[in-house]
C-alpha cells in the first residue's frame, strides 16, 4: 500500500471506527450495564434502535451540510462529537433514560461520518484505487465490533464498563488528532462548486433514493445476523453454542473478505452499472434461503453465501454513490447511507418480531423476500441511472 493511499485511509477507518464505537460499545457491554442501570434484556434492543434511527435521520443533512463546509470539517465534528458523547457515556448514566438519549446522540453525531469520510476519500485517493479503498474503509465496521467485543472481558469485567467508554472516548481523540495533521502529499481536495453540486443532486436523486431504499432492505438480513444465526443454529440445526458462535465469526471474516476482494475487482475491471451490486444481494438472498431449511449443511452454506453476498456488497455500495456522484459525494453518501441505518435500526425488531409469532425458518424466509425485493430495486435503479446518464448526453 503507498503512503498516498495508507495516510487518508488511516484516517478514514479512525473516524469510521469513532463514530460507531457509541452504539457498538452499548451492544457489547450492556449485559455488564444492566445490574447498575436497572434494564431490561429487549430495552437492549431499543437503545440500538434508537442509535441508528438517529444516524439515518442525521445521514441527509449532515452530508448536505458537508458539502458546505468540507469533508475535514465534517469529519472534525464527528470525531469531537463521538467523544464528547462517549466520556458523557462513561460519566452521566445512573438509569436507562439518559443513556438512551446519549444514544440518540451518538447517532446524530455518527450522521456527519459516513458522508464525510467519503468525501475525504474521493478527494484524497486516487479513482483507480477507490475499489480498494472502500472496501478497507468498509472494514471499519467489523474494526468497531471487534474493538466493542474485546473492551468485555478486556475492560468492562476488570475495570468496570465506565472505563470501556473512556477506552472509546481516547480511540475519537487519536481520530481527531489524525484530522489535524496535514496531509502534505495531497492537502483538501477541489470542492464542487454550488451549483454543480445541487445540479448533481437533482439528477442522481431518484437513483439515489433507490438504491437507499434497497440498501435498507438488503440490511434486513446482516443486522438480524449478528443477533440471530447463533440461536438458529443452537435451536434448528442442533449446533453446540462454541461451535455455533465459530460459525458466525467465520461468516463475519468471509464478509471482511468478501468486501476487500470485490473492492479490488473493482479497480481492475472498473464499476460501470450497479448490477455486480444487486448480483452480490442475490448471492445473499440464496444463502437465506438456506439457512429457512435448519439443518446443519445448508446452515453452514447457507452462512456462507449470505455473509459473501449479503454483508459483502456494502463495499461497491459506496464506491458507485461516490462514482457516479463526483460533484456531491457528502450529500449522495448522506442519502444512500441513510437506508442502511433505517435497516439496522429496524432489522433486529422486526426479526424478534417474526420469532414471536413463528420461527427461525419463517423469519429467514421474510429476510429473504425481503432481499430479493432489494435486488429488484437495485435493477430499476441502474436502469433508471443509465436512461438519465443517456438524457444529459
Amino acid at each position: 500500500m503507498t503512503p498516498t493511499l495508507a495516510r487518508p485511509l488511516i484516517v478514514a477507518l479512525a473516524v469510521s471506527i469513532a463514530g460507531a464505537l457509541p452504539g457498538f460499545l452499548f451492544g457489547a457491554v450492556a449485559v455488564a450495564m444492566r445490574p447498575e442501570l436497572h434494564f431490561s434484556i429487549p430495552s437492549i434492543g431499543v437503545g440500538m434502535a434508537g442509535f441508528f434511527a438517529a444516524s439515518a435521520l442525521a445521514c441527509p443533512p449532515c452530508g448536505r451540510i458537508t458539502e458546505r463546509i468540507g469533508a475535514t470539517r465534517a469529519m472534525r465534528i464527528a470525531a469531537l462529537g463521538a467523544g464528547v458523547v462517549l466520556l458523557a457515556m462513561a460519566i452521566v448514566p445512573h438509569s436507562f433514560a439518559p443513556l438512551v438519549a446519549l444514544l440518540v446522540a451518538g447517532g446524530l453525531v455518527q450522521g456527519f461520518s459516513s458522508p464525510a469520510v467519503n468525501m475525504y476519500m474521493a478527494q484524497r485517493i486516487s479513482p483507480a484505487r477507490h475499489g480498494l479503498a472502500f472496501g478497507i474503509k468498509q472494514a471499519s465496521i467489523p474494526g468497531a465490533l471487534l474493538i466493542s467485543g474485546a473492551s468485555l472481558p478486556a475492560i468492562a469485567l476488570t475495570a468496570g464498563w465506565r472505563w470501556v467508554f473512556v477506552f472509546g472516548a481516547a480511540v475519537a481523540v487519536v481520530a481527531l488528532a489524525l484530522l489535524w495533521t496535514r496531509d502534505p502529499a495531497t492537502g483538501p481536495g477541489p470542492a464542487a462548486a454550488p451549483d454543480e453540486a445541487r445540479g448533481a443532486r437533482r439528477t442522481g436523486a431518484r437513483w439515489v433514493a433507490q438504491l437507499s431504499l434497497a440498501a435498507g432492505l438488503a440490511s434486513f438480513a446482516p443486522h438480524s445476523m449478528g443477533s440471530f444465526l447463533v440461536p438458529t443454529a443452537i435451536h434448528d440445526a442442533g449446533m453446540a453454542t462454541g461451535t455455533a458462535g465459530i460459525l458466525l465469526a467465520g461468516g463475519s471474516v468471509l464478509a471482511l473478505l468478501s468486501r476487500l476482494a470485490v473492492g479490488e475487482m473493482a479497480d481492475r475491471t472498473g464499476l460501470t452499472t450497479l448490477r455486480p451490486i444487486g448480483a452480490m444481494m442475490a448471492i445473499g438472498c440464496g444463502g437465506l434461503c438456506a439457512l429457512a431449511l435448519g439443518s446443519s449443511v445448508p446452515l453452514v452454506v447457507g452462512t456462507c453465501l449470505a455473509c459473501a453476498g449479503g454483508w459483502g456488497w456494502a463495499s461497491l455500495f459506496h464506491l458507485a454513490v461516490v462514482r457516479f456522484n463526483p460533484q456531491a459525494p457528502a450529500a449522495a453518501t448522506g442519502v444512500a447511507q441513510a437506508g442502511i441505518y433505517w435497516g439496522a435500526a429496524l432489522a433486529p425488531l422486526t426479526f424478534g418480531v417474526i420469532l414471536d409469532h413463528s420461527s427461525y425458518a419463517t423469519a429467514w424466509v421474510v429476510a429473504a423476500v425481503v432481499t430479493a425485493i432489494a435486488v429488484l430495486i437495485v435493477f430499476l435503479a441502474d436502469a433508471g441511472r443509465r436512461a438519465s446518464a443517456v438524457g444529459r448526453a
